[in-house]
């Protein structure tokens, strides 16, 4: 079992998960401002925020969108760069992606796994803000809530920010918007 996402592990899972831990340890603030929250870590390198190579795809484009960042306008080391300077983190409650030839369903690897990821936030992270940025944890925001009383939760309107596709550019904008407002 992979502890980073509690799904059966192949020698090849623990690599990459591995590869993304050193890849995102990289870029940690010394003092995180706000984590943002996604349900699984993506597939794809390229949608991988930290991932050091290749374009920012998918959810990575919209993370560095919503942290007001152009992805377009420099390198991604400058990228990763700015996201930590201005105490973003981007961490996933699954930190490996949902591999569904496994016994059990996403929804019951979240419902495992989302009191880990709450004590790592509690503990060892220990941001000002949480931002949920995936729709799949709408079902456990009271099960955030309650665990991370003290630190300010930023939700759309009671729901999580949908950052997962290219479509979702309008929530990007709107957590962007969000995030500038608490901050003043």
């Amino acid at each position: 079992m992979c502890d980073g996402c509690g799904q059966l592990a192949s020698a090849e899972h623990i690599a990459k998960r591995l590869r993304r831990l050193e890849w995102a340890t990289r870029h940690r603030p010394l003092h995180i401002q706000t984590v943002l929250l996604g349900a699984a870590a993506p597939s794809e390198d390229t949608e991988f925020l930290y991932a050091p190579d290749g374009g920012l795809a998918g959810e990575a484009g919209l993370l560095a969108e919503a942290a007001g960042l152009a992805p377009a306008d420099c390198p991604k080391d400058q990228l990763h760069a700015a996201f930590q300077r201005a105490g973003f983190f981007a961490i996933h409650v699954l930190e490996c992606p949902f591999e569904s030839r496994g016994a059990k369903s996403l929804a019951s690897l979240l419902a495992e796994r989302v009191p880990f990821a709450m004590t790592r936030i509690r503990r060892s992270l220990r941001p000002k803000r949480v931002a949920l940025t995936s729709p799949l944890l709408d079902a456990f925001l009271d099960q955030v809530t309650a665990q991370l009383v003290g630190f300010e939760i930023i939700t759309n309107d009671g729901r999580a920010f949908r950052l997962h596709s290219a479509g979702d550019r309008a929530e990007s904008g709107l957590l962007r918007r969000r995030l500038k407002a608490e901050a003043t």
